[in-house]
């Protein structure tokens, strides 16, 4: 089998960098590649708004447009999703028999356990830190909640930026920077969680040994492809797609069309998880720069919270 099965550890991070960076655009090559690019371009424009601000000028704009244009092109897209997806899931059950559904519950139950292990792992980040993870997560439940109900990290995100800043504590340079990031850069449900299931599930059917190199490469792939994951419904299935391919089961996508059927169903969870690691984050980052109110994180939660424009 082609892809992170047949390749040596080293070997796959060779052939992340291109050779040439104009071909990866073009040809069958693996989308991280594309992604690494990319940042590389972001890191270099932003050093030379400081140094070369004019110069630059031209270029950023027109990166700004294209990005407007390429984020109308995915809506559309995405609103289109469900009509595909329709059709893989139909194609899965007739391929595979309705034992398949069976399987999709099995799924979910994996997805929502590895959720509430990631809640929990927060316990300990927060514990390691010195906040107290039981206020915490008492203050976080309406913004947990919003975003379980919405399945969308940035239309929760106002809510996220108001309860890190009059509730938990976090200041609100620390709550707007770490919270908006969070809500487009390592999401840890859609971006972490979803894409890295269904890359173990799909190495399983298809026969690659998941021993410990393919995990590790399966974690590098998941995490370079969450940078500049739109934070609204839908888009884990982009996720999903990114490491799928940059891990050389691309071709398979069309076998797990079922999963994507009942992405409504785990997206409440992944969101929520979202948002909750960007609260989380927040804390961290504010308790490392010595910024963090501990007295305004022991304080009552304001209760006209629920009245927040």
């Amino acid at each position: 089998m082609e892809g992170i099965a047949a390749e040596s550890f080293p070997q796959f991070f060779l052939e992340l960098i291109p050779n040439n960076m104009f071909s990866v655009m073009t040809t069958n090559s693996s989308i991280v590649s594309v992604v690494i690019i990319g940042a590389f371009f972001a890191a270099s424009i932003r050093f030379m708004r400081n140094k070369k601000p004019d110069a630059i000028k031209a270029f950023d704009e027109f990166l700004q447009s294209a990005q407007v244009a390429v984020n109308s092109v995915l809506t559309n897209v995405i609103k289109l999703m469900p009509y595909g997806i329709s059709a893989l899931v139909a194609n899965t059950i007739i391929s595979h028999g309705i034992e398949i559904i069976m399987s999709m519950i099995n799924f979910i139950l994996a997805l929502y356990s590895a959720v509430v292990i990631m809640l929990l792992v927060y316990v300990v980040i927060l514990l390691l830190v010195g906040v107290n993870p039981i206020k915490f997560y008492r203050k976080a439940f309406p913004t947990m909640v919003l975003g379980f109900s919405s399945r969308s990290s940035v239309g929760t995100l106002p809510y996220t930026i108001t309860n890190l800043d009059e509730n938990i504590g976090v200041s609100g340079q620390t709550a707007n920077f770490v919270a908006t990031m969070g809500s487009t850069i390592g999401m840890n449900g859609c971006a972490g969680i979803f894409p890295a299931m269904l890359g173990v599930m799909l190495a399983y059917a298809t026969g690659v040994d998941v021993n410990i190199s393919f995990l590790v490469l399966l974690v590098t792939v998941v995490t370079i492809g969450s940078i500049g994951i739109a934070g609204v419904p839908g888009t884990a299935t982009v996720a999903a797609t990114v490491t799928l391919n940059g891990i050389g089961l691309g071709a398979y996508v069309s076998e797990i069309g079922a999963v994507f059927g009942i992405d409504p169903i785990v997206d409440m969870d992944r969101t929520m998880l979202n948002v909750t690691g960007s609260m989380v984050s927040a804390v961290v980052v504010d308790r490392w720069e010595g910024n963090f109110d501990m007295e305004q994180f022991n304080a009552p939660t304001k209760s006209d919270f629920e009245d927040i424009d």
